[in-house]
């Protein structure tokens, strides 16, 4: 037998072909025939010369030094060449005309046979990279191809992949996280295939570091400074056991607190604050589906969602729990310890109150190169086995609280933010937290943007709270007890649905801060997008009451508005909202703007908040009723 296995990882299926016959690959209709005598002799010859791929670049991955240890030319590795697809330079098109709130195909979103059939790389791409290998001693039925045919995986020694690539392989350790890694110094392929090839994984040391959102802690409720002239601190009474095995049914909270909007202006933001805040009625219907997403060590506890549902919620059983989604390499623990649970209860209890009965999803991840691999079996590409690809479905609008450095971005982040393209193509919606560190910072006194949020495809959200002293009748501002993220992309350009926005905003509120600090070209993608409360949130933590607070706290809260819009184009018979940046953008009245506050985050340096878009509060924060009316008239 010679063959090439084609992993259909949607299914779970090897296939393997004879080698007297011809080698037809099927992909949902799409055919590939490759003779495999074509593969034995003309294009097993060793292609020359070779040229450089990619080399690192040390000013980029600087926090990696080379270990003592040394790599054994034995180990084997899982080799992953990422193919350049097809058609990717009109993907921003395609996507427009299912967003597009003027295009007559808005809401008409693809299937994932036909993401994969227009992206898919060239029968020549994949022949010729297939023979490559098998021109260097690596037999076809070592190689996979995946579903999407974008991707080989291979897995071979040290050797073979020296050998293949022109290079070698060292250990190296991460001067901060202290983890180690196999990467290369640069590497080459034969410049005959160098364009059907994005990059090779692993090779060149990626200088992206996943970080979370930091919540910003304000304190236990009771030791407050805010609270200092409040009668009776609110404390949490845990539900009893009849209430947690009530099987569904409704167990109201009598708690007045729990929707007296007098403690919004104290700075104690709830539920209620936010239907009040954004017009957001209770929601009633179970139709769409919602996910937040978690990574490491930061989970979610049951027990303290169970005692904030029963406090804070006169409608959700307190026995209301999410969908858990695992990583098979990731690990849930039984006890808590520390503040491992702040993120994930700060993300997971707000937004289920608004949703409910909606029913959440979480998912948990152990890598920052999963989240993709784990929703979406035909992106799997650094494992050279199957079982963490496809395992999660993907809902129809996805929290992240985390992101990298701008800075950081790679050939694989960038391949990232396309899959982000073809999933609103699918009709899913990504949120991503803008960040909590203003403007951010490098090493060097510059503005440092926030990836993904400065992707094109992204929705990114920034943060707001109630002014000190006001009421939740009297307006937001920006924060002020951390810096909200915002600013401009150094490497995106203003995507079209963006770009007169973009325009306005240098014509009428150039900040006149220097070159020097970041991108002035004023053609360049601006975040945040949007913005949502982020200040205050009480939330329960080790069963007490703390308030936090972060973009942590705003993204899974704007996520459930959507999803709340969602269910009512459901029920009507429409698609999910999908993609929404160009909606909102062209229908910026249906926000609140947000013109006070700014977000300082370098030398005292930042952007201020002003009338329309600001890359501090985005379009502002999101009237339901008039994000509503807005998509309800959409087809």
């Amino acid at each position: 037998m010679l063959a090439l296995p084609l992993l259909d990882e949607y299914f779970g299926l090897s296939i393997i072909f004879p080698a007297e016959i011809p080698l037809v690959f099927k992909m949902k209709g799409l055919r590939l025939l490759v003779a495999i005598s074509i593969f034995a002799s003309v294009r097993a010859a060793p292609y020359s010369p070779y040229v450089v791929h990619a080399k690192r670049d040390t000013s980029l991955a600087s926090n990696w030094i080379e270990s003592t240890e040394k790599v054994h030319s034995n180990a084997i590795i899982p080799l992953a060449v990422a193919l350049a697809q097809q058609n990717l330079e009109n993907g921003y098109d395609f996507l427009m005309d299912v967003s597009d709130p003027t295009s007559q195909n808005y809401g008409k979103h693809w299937s994932l046979e036909k993401i994969t059939e227009t992206f898919a790389a060239t029968d020549e791409a994949i022949e010729d990279v297939v023979s490559w290998l098998s021109g260097n001693g690596i037999s076809e039925n070592r190689t996979i191809l995946s579903t999407s045919k974008t991707w080989i995986r291979v897995n071979v020694t040290i050797a073979e992949a020296e050998t293949l690539l022109k290079t070698e392989y060292k250990l190296y350790n991460h001067i901060h996280t202290r983890k180690c890694s196999l990467a290369v110094e640069e590497y080459s392929v034969p410049a005959a295939i160098k364009r059907h090839i994005d990059f090779i994984s692993p090779t060149v040391l990626s200088s992206s570091t996943l970080k979370r959102m930091n919540p910003k802690r304000h304190g236990p409720v009771e030791s407050d400074p805010v609270f200092a002239n409040f009668p009776n601190p609110p404390t949490p009474e845990k539900p009893n056991n009849a209430a947690l095995q009530t099987g569904g049914s409704k167990v109201v909270a009598t708690n007045p607190w729990a929707w007296d909007l007098s403690y919004c202006a104290y700075e104690f933001i709830t539920p209620a604050c936010i239907r009040k805040l954004y017009n957001v009625p209770n929601g009633t219907l179970d139709l769409s589906s919602y996910a937040v997403v978690e990574y490491y060590t930061e989970y979610y506890n049951q027990t303290d969602l169970s005692t904030y549902l029963y406090n804070m919620n006169p409608v959700a059983p307190s026995d209301t729990f999410p969908t858990m989604y695992v990583a098979p390499d990731a690990a849930y623990p039984t006890n808590f310890t520390g503040d491992d649970d702040v993120e994930g209860n700060l993300d997971i209890q707000l937004a289920t109150a608004i949703v409910y009965p909606q029913t959440m999803s979480y998912y948990q991840l152990n890598d920052d190169d999963v989240f993709l691999d784990a929703v979406d079996a035909s992106y799997c590409q650094l494992t050279g086995s199957t079982s963490g690809c496809g395992v999660m479905p993907l809902t129809d609008v996805v929290s992240t609280s985390w992101g990298y450095s701008e800075d950081q971005i790679d050939d694989e982040r960038i391949r990232e933010c396309n899959e982000y393209m073809k999933l609103g193509l699918n009709g899913k919606t990504l949120l991503w937290s803008s960040g909590d560190d203003g403007v951010g910072c490098t090493a060097t006194n510059a503005f440092q943007a926030t990836w993904p949020s400065v992707c094109p495809y992204v929705t990114s959200v920034g943060a707001t709270q109630i002014p000190k002293g006001g009421s939740v009748s009297d307006g937001e501002v920006a924060t002020f007890g951390f810096s909200s993220g915002g600013g401009f992309s150094s490497y995106y350009p203003a995507p079209a649905y963006q770009a007169a926005t973009i325009a306005r905003y240098w014509q009428h509120y150039n900040p006149n801060i220097s070159a020097v600090y970041f991108n002035t070209s004023i053609t360049n993608r601006g975040y945040p997008d949007v913005a949502a409360n982020g200040a205050y949130a009480a939330i329960v933590v080790g069963g007490e009451w703390q308030l936090w607070g972060g973009t942590s706290q705003s993204c899974p809260t704007f996520g459930g508005i959507i999803t709340l819009i969602n269910e009512q184009r459901l029920a009507a018979g429409k698609s999910t909202v999908g993609f929404i940046n160009p909606v909102i953008y062209a229908n910026p009245n249906a926000m609140n703007d947000i013109t006070s506050g700014s977000n300082p985050g370098c030398l005292d340096y930042g952007f201020s908040a002003v009338k329309g878009w600001d890359p501090v509060t985005g379009l502002g924060t999101p009237d339901y009723k008039k994000l509503l009316n807005v998509w309800m008239r959409l087809p």
